[in-house]
């Protein structure tokens, strides 16, 4: 399920004089810092992905250096020097000028340290830094002049004492930590966008104390071994925050469990539950990936774990390790760059992204589980590529009640957060006619209209272009599925948030339409790409049409007249009939008003034979919850 792809790889680090590279760093542009160390001479290379590199600084010297950070500019770069005289480690930290001969006093300590510069840019030569040192974490300045580099503390700045564990993510340009403070732990995320630190998100949490690990499982600097990659603190801790909802992963201490465990937690719910893998040892390093909300907790060719971090509580789902299948040494260690990974056997860094494909030699191990899992991955990642393998995977086992079971899941998590959604069956347990009966009279008690509720112009404009251009395919409209949805949130909140509210159902209902052009792309993808046969391809496509009535799904662009132009060769008439009352097929003479409607609107590839430039193949989000 996971591909792997080797990334970072430049000619200038497979010198046969190399002997050692690390990992030492990030920059703002998401280019690994990489030590490269031979017997006389020392450098960082700043890589990209590709495998272009540019020396950042270089030494006379075999120098180890455990960890790097380059400020915005490219001007100045820290560095941490690990001195190991074979009794004791001794940890200098020091920042040189790139292009003058300055540089700073040393900094040393007894424990591991680290900086990295944040991207706040006041003036000119000024930098600021975070720099921790053990447990504490600095808020420092840093100067540069001709001859020297200055180094002084913030006052008013950010300073915290008992830090357990910290993660500086470049790309949102924020800081996560985690603390302990007069016997409270706490998760706190900073944020610097604005050119000042701003506390985002502050939550009283629990950290286990088994979550702290022996040096060498958690590639700790204070090991003696020589590791293509460093972990401050001594243990193994990954932070998912979206909005106010955060999950933490912790992996634990092998002195309490002799089997690889970890701890899944979700705030603000205080949602925990330990997880427990007897068959794999505890020092082990679980690898992470994240795919919008979608957690995968991993050892390559040995444990899959997936967790929707959006639900509440966060849902856990074990999985086959067939699913783990890897190149990776099962030895491998997340990196700072999301989705890569490090082989600490090869010391070769891989990219992960996900490929359904390569589980078509593993059909068998479908069950409903899995399948579960399939149907929140792609709830949280709308990428027709994706569901069309999916579609070929589930037509390999054979038995149309996967991709029964699937569509039922998916539509389920795509539907309105309306009342009593989640306590309907699937419209496969009930007949259509207590079906359309029971919506009606749903239909009869729908709340007031728009206009009494008094929302802004531009949410009921936006509400009829929605209405306009991708019409419900059940008895309820769009309009009135944005009612109830309003409704359901108003009495899980207060009123006065009536317009807050609305922009969260509006929400609700991009996602669908989003949702439903990919349906169509991915079918198109999974016809022209795998060639299923028609009695197939008519069963996924009932399915689909059946499952997104019975929710007011939006109408899949053409649906209904592929199954018409399908049904007309494999039904006969009597049944085409009953389809057609149940709306769930068109009747062929009236098909190609169904294909004009949509020519306009997008890219349709299937059996209507329309082509425009509209598409949304990798159309993903989740909706704010």
């Amino acid at each position: 399920m996971l591909q792997y792809r080797e990334c970072f790889k430049t000619f200038r680090l497979t010198d046969s004089l190399v002997q050692n590279i690390r990992v030492v760093g990030v920059t703002l542009d998401k280019k690994f810092l990489i030590l490269s160390n031979s017997a006389t001479e020392s450098s960082i290379e700043k890589v990209s992905p590709e495998g272009d590199s540019v020396t950042v600084i270089s030494f006379n010297k075999k120098i180890d250096i455990i960890n790097a950070s380059l400020s915005h500019d490219n001007e100045i770069c820290h560095i941490t020097e690990k001195i190991d005289n074979g009794k004791t480690i001794k940890f200098v930290s020091s920042f040189y000028s790139i292009f003058q001969s300055a540089k700073s006093n040393e900094i040393t300590a007894d424990v591991p340290i680290e900086g990295f510069f944040l991207p706040i840019t006041n003036s000119k030569n000024i930098y600021q830094m975070i720099h921790i040192i053990g447990k504490r974490l600095t808020h420092l300045k840093i100067t540069l002049k001709k001859k020297h580099i200055d180094v002084e503390k913030i006052r008013g700045g950010l300073h915290l004492q008992n830090l357990i564990s910290f993660d500086y993510n470049h790309e949102k340009e924020n800081l996560t930590v985690i603390y302990s403070n007069d016997d409270s732990q706490y998760l706190s995320i900073f944020g610097f966008k604005s050119q000042t630190i701003e506390e985002l998100l502050k939550y009283k949490i629990f950290i286990m104390e088994t979550s702290v690990l022996p040096y060498d499982v958690a590639l700790c600097p204070a090991s003696r071994q020589s590791l293509p990659y460093y972990h401050l603190t001594p243990n193994r801790i990954y932070v998912y925050t979206n909005n106010k909802k955060s999950v933490i992963i912790q992996q634990l201490n092998s002195n309490t469990y002799q089997h690889l465990s970890f701890c899944v937690s979700s705030y603000p719910d205080a949602f925990n539950q330990v997880i427990q893998v007897p068959s794999v040892s505890a020092d082990m390093p679980i690898c992470f990936a994240n795919f919008n909300s979608i957690i995968i907790v991993y050892i390559p060719n040995t444990y899959f774990c997936i967790i929707d971090a959006d639900l509440r509580p966060a849902h856990i789902t074990v999985l086959p390790k067939n699913l783990a299948t890897s190149i990776c040494y099962y030895v491998s260690v997340s990196l700072p760059i999301e989705n890569t990974l490090i082989d600490i056997n090869s010391r070769q860094i891989y990219s992960v992204a996900i490929d359904f494909s390569c589980l078509f030699p593993y059909y068998k191990i479908i069950d409903d589980c899995i399948i579960y899992a399939f149907a929140l991955f792609i709830n949280s990642n709308l990428d027709s590529k994706y569901l069309s393998d999916i579609l070929e995977l589930l037509r390999l086992t054979g038995e149309i009640h996967h991709t029964q079971i699937f569509f039922q899941t998916l539509f389920q998590k795509l539907a309105m957060p309306t009342q009593g959604i989640k306590s309907q069956k699937s419209r496969s347990h009930t007949t259509l006619a207590q079906y359309y009966k029971n919506m009606q009279q749903k239909g009869e008690r729908l709340p007031p209209s728009l206009a009494k509720i008094g929302f802004p112009a531009y949410i009921r404009e936006t509400l009829e272009s929605i209405e306009a251009d991708f019409p419900s395919s059940g008895p309820i409209s769009r309009r009135s599925a944005f009612r109830l949805a309003v409704k359901a949130l108003h009495e899980k909140k207060v009123w006065r948030e009536s317009e807050k509210n609305a922009k969260k159902a509006i929400k609700f209902l991009e996602k669908q339409n989003r949702a439903t052009v990919m349906i169509r792309e991915a079918l198109d993808i999974f016809e022209k790409r795998y060639k299923p046969p028609n009695e197939w391809l008519i069963n996924v496509e009932i399915i689909i049409a059946t499952e997104a009535s019975f929710i007011s799904f939006p109408t899949i662009p053409c649906l209904s007249s592929d199954i018409a132009t399908l049904g007309l060769e494999m039904f006969s008439k009597p049944l085409r009939q009953k389809f057609e009352s149940a709306k769930i097929m068109t009747p062929f003479e009236q098909s190609k008003e169904e294909v004009y409607f949509w020519k306009d609107r997008m890219n349709i590839a299937g059996s209507s034979g329309l082509t425009t430039s509209t598409s949304s193949s990798t159309a993903s989000g989740h909706a704010d919850d």
